[in-house]
């Protein structure tokens, strides 16, 4: 059997393979234990085979600790199934396999974390999976990053990158790298913060080799009702000619029991598919690329109620643009996505999407100082972080308090995240003068935040997305360098501490999902520096909105879900606004003052299902999202003082 190229054991009852047969597999090129149920560790003799390209392990019921670390030998391996497994972790050595394109991780429930991966990867699939792999400090973002400039290499040789064969359960077809994960947690935090659905590329993008490309990123549900029309489904942040669809689900035991027959005539016949169309706008001229994900899973063949929410990101190099005009002249880029499951009978929408522009400080650290300071175990969120140098990380340890950091002056970044043990943090923190950065995202049980008892004028930034805490201290304006503060998804939080507002040098607020929070600190408009404020579901029937009039450096506002029932009205007095979102509100009305913001360019409207007339707009404005604005009537008149304010809008945009 030396010259066998192919070899198809699925649906067998194999226990235990001999070590000797591989031996004399060394041509071997395609390798299948599909549905081999009975197969619940990887036999480690596999890994001598030099030659195999394709690997299928899918519904093999593999355990955890049995798929071996000498894994790294398959150095032809171009493609791994490991769908529908129980195994809870996938050894480090994976990014040794320097040719491995596609990994199929959908619906291994008990996955708990992905390690770093190898750079020519182009499909990651893992949807159906553990709902937590969508979080940032479980995404392998320093891993893609890698797989991202590795891409803007590839493009030198092939123009287009489509991933697929004979065996793929899962295809891509496009530029870039594809990845698509289990949705329940929304847009992942690594790019929530970051730009809305249209996005204005930086000036002078094709000379500036700062700026690599970006990435877009969806989130999909599958409609309620079968008998809504596709085109009435429109995704957030979306213009009326979009609709979308995503989703998946872990599939089912009968599936499991498919017959060996319809395994051997298995041909990919997707039954899931999400298109995006990417429109890159300039010099009068439209481009069009159609990045393509298809899938041929058993679990979107299923009803409506059996199908799940699901993401789906696209990391995009701007090499791919400069191959088709290379030109600065390219302002925009405005991706709408759609789709269908169930073999295409079955739409699905987009439940909210973002785009976020990647430069070359994304890019992880290349080198590392091996001086004493420099702690070289960092999680891929801290080789990110490429501003701090003297780093103590200790993501995902198990650790209830911070330990002893000898010379605790010198660390200028802290990471805790994921400290699932972790319940506080020590008051001698304030012993951490360098400290710049201190991430404690993901600690679930941290329920407070220490006083800070002397001036830490170096801190800058401050995770605490994820955590039990329930209340700021008021000693956080001793923080005085604060810039930056993320309390996403604090579910504990009933309080945000009024001293907030003393810190001068301020820019960044993020206040996503904290369902206890009910009162915002009512001088919030006394940060004059302050940049962006993003608020999210907030429940102002309990919880009264500050006035904002005071932000006068303030260039993006997002008050998204929060029921304002009246048009916030200190709005009409930010001049520096650039992006406004009021996104999901309960407003009738918008007064006319905002066409006083003469900056604005950005302004999402979306879903305020109960706004009634939209009064003249700023002549700056480049784009007004208004769909599912259900009681809008405005629009009915081509004589109103909207279209002629769009008017001026587009004589604006000629002149310029």
């Amino acid at each position: 059997m030396r010259k066998l190229r192919e070899l198809d054991l699925s649906g067998t009852a194999i226990k235990v393979l001999p070590s000797s047969l591989f031996e004399h597999l060394k041509a071997l090129e395609i390798l299948s234990f599909r549905m081999s149920s009975k197969l619940n560790k990887i036999p480690i003799d596999i890994c001598c085979l030099s030659s195999l390209e394709v690997l299928d392990l899918s519904y093999c019921n593999i355990m955890e600790g049995e798929i071996p670390s000498d894994i790294c030998h398959l150095s032809s391996l171009k493609e791994l199934n490991l769908k529908s497994n129980d195994f809870r972790s996938i050894p480090a050595t994976i990014n040794q396999l320097s040719r491995l394109q596609v990994l199929n991780l959908s619906h291994c429930q008990n996955l708990q974390h992905i390690p770093e991966l190898p750079s020519s990867l182009r499909l990651l699939d893992a949807h159906g999976s553990n709902p937590a792999l969508s979080r940032a400090s479980f995404l392998p973002v320093h891993s893609l990053v890698n797989c991202f400039n590795s891409e803007i290499q590839d493009l030198n040789c092939s123009s287009r990158n489509e991933v697929w064969s004979e065996n793929s359960v899962s295809t891509y077809g496009s530029k870039g790298i594809c990845i698509v994960l289990p949705g329940s947690s929304g847009v992942p935090e690594w790019i929530m913060d970051d730009q809305g659905i249209a996005t204005e590329l930086p000036q002078n993008w094709n000379q500036n080799n700062e700026f690599l490309g970006f990435a877009l990123c969806c989130v999909y549900v599958p409609l309620d009702d079968e008998s809504d029309d596709v085109s009435e489904n429109e995704p957030d942040n979306r213009s009326e000619d979009e609709s979308a669809h995503t989703s998946e689900n872990e599939i089912d035991d009968k599936s499991k029991n498919d017959s060996v027959a319809e395994l051997s005539e298995y041909v990919f016949t997707p039954s899931c598919r999400l298109k995006c169309s990417l429109k890159i706008c300039g010099d009068n001229i439209t481009l069009v690329d159609l990045p393509l994900y298809e899938s041929s899973c058993f679990c979107y063949d299923q009803d409506n109620d059996s199908v799940s929410r699901q993401t789906w990101v696209i990391w995009y190099s701007k090499a791919a643009i400069q191959e088709w005009y290379p030109s600065d002249q390219w302002p925009y880029i405005v991706p709408l996505f759609e789709g269908f499951y169930n073999t295409f009978k079955k739409a699905f929408k987009v439940e909210e999407c973002k785009v976020r522009l990647i430069y070359s400080q994304d890019l992880p650290l290349t080198t590392q100082t091996q001086d004493a300071h420099t702690d070289v175990r960092r999680c891929s969120e801290c080789q990110q972080e490429a501003t701090c140098r003297w780093r103590g990380c200790f993501k995902d340890s198990d650790m209830k308090e911070l330990p002893i950091i000898e010379n605790p002056s010198e660390l200028d970044g802290l990471c805790l995240r994921d400290c699932k043990n972790l319940k506080s943090l020590p008051s001698s923190i304030c012993e951490f003068k360098s400290l710049t950065t201190l991430s404690c995202s993901g600690c679930s049980q941290l329920e407070s935040f220490p006083e800070i008892l002397e001036d830490m004028v170096i801190l800058q930034k401050l995770d605490l997305d994820g955590t039990a805490i329930k209340e700021i201290p008021s000693s956080i304006q001793r923080l005085r360098g604060l810039q930056y503060l993320n309390l996403a998804y604090c579910e504990n939080l009933v309080n945000l501490t009024e001293s907030i507002c003393n810190l001068t040098s301020f820019r960044t607020l993020i206040v996503v999902s904290c369902p206890k929070l009910n009162k915002l600190p009512e001088n919030l408009g006394r940060l004059q520096c302050l940049e962006y404020l993003y608020v999210k579901d907030l429940d102002s029937m309990n919880c009264q909105l500050p006035s904002l009039s005071g932000l006068c450096s303030l260039i993006t506002l997002q008050l998204i879900n929060c029921s304002l029932r009246e048009f916030p009205s200190g709005i009409c007095h930010l001049s520096s606004l650039q992006h406004l979102s009021l996104r999901g509100n309960r407003f009738s009305s918008i007064p006319d003052g905002i066409n006083q913001l003469y900056n604005l360019i950005v302004f999402d409207l979306s879903h305020c299902q109960m706004l009634q007339h939209i009064p003249e707009l700023p002549s700056s404005l480049e784009y007004l999202d208004a769909h599912q604005c259900s009681s809008l009537e405005i629009l009915s008149s081509p004589s109103t003082l909207l279209w002629s304010s769009l008017f001026k809008c587009f004589k604006s945009r000629i002149q310029v």
